[in-house]
């Protein structure tokens, strides 16, 4: 353990002390949140990232020794275990080393070799490796008629067999291919002929090369999914001509003979051996038959974990960005699920996110009903009068816009705009069980047009309904491990969810599920107990509901606020554990609550006049604890989503037909991948920004919502595609 503490240290520039603090807090069921924000003192001020690391290094060092414990149980149970096997296994510090080494012990379908043994040949492979002098009598010796062996050939074919599949295991010849097919392999692409593909979706990988060491995470991502889906044949080769005048140095050879060669001297077999030539020959069949496809799958599955871990890593910023969107309250929306055959479905919700009416208009082909759906949109409009109309993103959206563009600007008399709204999710949701527990009698795709509204009014409030996994904001969704997507993206939406805080008496049940402590069926109670006492009056009162006790609530309470609260503290993120702190702040400032309440402004003006660590000093507390304390007593916002950038409100849609090259407008961010950022420039369908136009194209500095000004570099009206690049 202290080995592995200093070797994350040295990883992760942290001081070993404040991992082990971390450590002995996430034992204990700490949320990685209530870690970040209420025990600074312990973990010496982590950041969340930073604590993130430091639980996955964790997690993944459970996982190899869980796996070592059951490699010495098998191994054990079946009589393999020595004394050196078992000091190997338990020094090594990776989980491939570890398969490394149990791989010659792995269960698996009868071998050449494992044939060659019954016959009792395995002797002999031994002979022929360790022996200086060439002996061939000492082969006939093994010829035995019963077993199948009828000749000195068969004797030496089956021994070779065994020492073949023994050279495939050597720890020093995998390392010498892998490390050297990194650095000098290619990944080769080629179409296969026997399949269509129609759409030309994969012609970029139809005939294709690139060299293992440098092609993009995206590019495998892209690789797998069109070989899974048959439309190209996909191989691993060696780029010889810059491996060459190495090999030649080393063994006299170039290519494939010289590493043959260069295998058998990291075995420890030189030319000079008497059976050099036999060697050679079974090294050549080894690394055809067992070794190479070995280490090409080892390499194929190397990268692909390595490009989930990029795309899930894309997923989890884009979908923090998406649920930080700034909430629009107090608007009454009009949200459109767009459609064709099956038409728009159209949900009206008031200020408060209640549905109020829907119907269902025909704006767009293959029904064009213009005159009717205005009808329509003008009874719902005088009936329930909106100030909003939502439109999703998806199928239909550019119809549907062009529609409400029109219709806004040929109605007289009306303040409206509309916005272009993620739908990410919105089917899964609609059809989902909590869908159905909101509205069980309302068809599933008005359920999509209420969610859409909803997502105006509070994103992150409609999103932790869906399944993070299901929420596709990043790049090749469907190619990712389901387990790896929902598990680090559950850690994201409950990092958003704490990081903004909630309400306890207006937050959902939903969301409170994610609030540190909590689980679904707390959330329930809150929500039960709030109904049957008309609300929290204090932080306090949480430790009245059913399922929460101390150590729930210590996890949790920072992170509710009670705004009908007497006391001032319960509507800010300070922690009640440290109430008595901040009343000796307010006593030594000469501040009561009371004067906080009633003279907000010119309290927060003394506040941030005083010096912290002096303060700490005078007081004798944590000069942690007081900065929190400060912060919290003059944060001017409650809610950190206010900083980011606004959503667009548009009253008209710009036609692609009148774009041209050179066009530039502000633009929204909808997904950032690392090919390149999709943009909403306002004609319906979102441009690419592509990764080419960047002089060094880091994704991490974009996320979506974020408001840009780009210009227009390509269009393709036909396609209705738009190349774009940031100014």
């Amino acid at each position: 353990m202290i080995n592995w503490i200093s070797s994350l240290s040295e990883q992760l520039k942290i001081q070993t002390k404040q991992i082990e603090n971390t450590l002995s807090l996430i034992k204990e069921d700490k949320s990685i949140p209530f870690i970040a924000r209420y025990r600074k003192e312990t973990t010496g001020c982590l950041d969340e990232l930073q604590i993130r690391n430091i639980y996955d290094a964790y997690k993944t060092d459970l996982k190899l020794n869980e796996r070592k414990d059951e490699i010495l149980n098998s191994l054990n149970n079946n009589n393999q275990l020595t004394d050196h096997l078992k000091s190997l296994i338990e020094n090594v510090h990776q989980l491939k080393e570890l398969e490394e080494i149990y791989l010659p012990y792995k269960k698996k379908q009868k071998t050449k070799a494992d044939i060659a043994k019954e016959k009792g040949l395995e002797p002999l492979a031994d002979f022929i490796l360790k022996t200086k002098c060439r002996n061939d009598s000492i082969i006939s010796k093994y010829i035995n008629t019963e077993k199948g062996v009828l000749t000195n050939e068969d004797a030496l074919g089956g021994a070779l067999e065994i020492i073949a599949e023994n050279l495939s295991y050597n720890l020093e010849i995998r390392h010498l291919l892998i490390d050297n097919l990194y650095r000098h392999g290619k990944i080769i692409c080629k179409k296969n002929e026997k399949v269509a593909d129609e759409k030309q979706t994969y012609k970029n990988y139809y005939e294709a090369e690139w060299n293992l060491r440098s092609i993009p995470s995206w590019r495998i991502l892209a690789i797998n999914r069109a070989e899974s889906e048959k439309i190209i044949k996909v191989k691993i080769s060696f780029e010889w001509e810059n491996f060459n005048n190495y090999l030649f140095r080393s063994t006299g050879e170039t290519e494939l003979a010289g590493f043959i060669i260069l295998s058998l001297q990291n075995a420890f077999i030189r030319n000079h051996h008497p059976y050099f030539e036999e060697l050679k020959t079974c090294m050549l069949d080894s690394y055809k038959r067992l070794l190479f496809p070995s280490i090409e799958r080892e390499c194929r599955t190397t990268l692909t974990e390595k490009a989930e871990n990029r795309s899930v890593e894309i997923f989890q910023k884009n979908l923090r960005h998406l649920m930080l969107t700034p909430p629009l309250k107090k608007c009454s929306i009009a949200g459109i699920d767009p459609g064709f055959r099956t038409g728009c479905k159209v949900a009206i919700i008031d200020e408060n996110g209640d549905f109020i009416a829907y119907d269902t208009i025909f704006c767009n082909p293959p029904h064009n009903k213009t005159e009717e759906s205005i009808k329509k949109l003008n009874q719902l409009f005088n009936k329930h009068e909106f100030n909003l109309i939502a439109i999703g993103n998806g199928t239909a959206s550019y119809e549907t816009e062009k529609f409400i563009a029109e219709w806004i600007e040929q109605t007289a008399n009306i303040e409206i705009k509309y916005i272009i709204v993620s739908e990410a999710g919105a089917s899964v949701y609609s059809a989902s069980d909590t869908a159905r527990e909101e509205f069980p009698s309302i068809d599933v795709s008005v359920r999509g047009a209420i969610s859409i509204a909803r997502r105006v009014q509070d994103m992150m409030n409609e999103l932790v309904k869906i399944p993070p996994e299901s929420i596709g904001v990043g790049m090749y969704q469907h190619d990712i491990s389901t387990n790896i997507l929902k598990e680090r993206l559950s850690l994201e939406v409950e990092s958003v969810v704490n990081y903004v805080g909630i309400d306890l008496n207006q937050a959902s049940s939903w969301l409170l599920q994610y609030i540190s402590g909590f689980n679904k069926k707390v959330a329930k109670s809150i929500v039960e107990y709030r109904t049957k006492h008309q609300g929290f009056k204090s932080r306090k009162e949480l430790l009245e509901v059913k399922g929460i006790g101390e150590k729930v609530f210590e996890q949790a309470a920072g992170f509710c606020r009670v705004t009908e609260s007497k006391n001032y503290l319960d509507h800010t993120t300070i922690h009640p554990e440290v109430y008595p702190i901040a009343e000796k702040v307010f006593k030594y400032l000469n501040i009561s609550l009371e004067d906080i309440v009633k003279n907000k402004e010119s309290i927060e003006v003394k506040l941030r006049e005083v010096n912290v660590n002096n303060l700490s000093q005078i007081l004798n507390e944590s000069d942690i604890i007081i900065k929190d304390i400060m912060e919290a007593l003059t944060m001017r916002r409650r809610d950190p989503r206010e900083d980011f950038p606004q959503p667009i409100l548009k009253d008209k849609i710009k036609d692609i037909q009148k774009l041209h090259i050179g066009y530039q407008t502000q633009a929204i961010i909808r997904n950032v991948t690392d090919f390149g950022i999709f943009a909403d420039i306002g004609t319906g369908k979102d441009g690419l920004i592509y990764r080419s136009t960047f002089t060094n194209f880091n994704p991490d500095e974009y996320f979506p919502g974020m408001i840009i000004l780009t210009e227009v570099i390509m269009i393709d009206a036909q396609t209705e595609k738009i190349g774009l690049k940031i100014v």
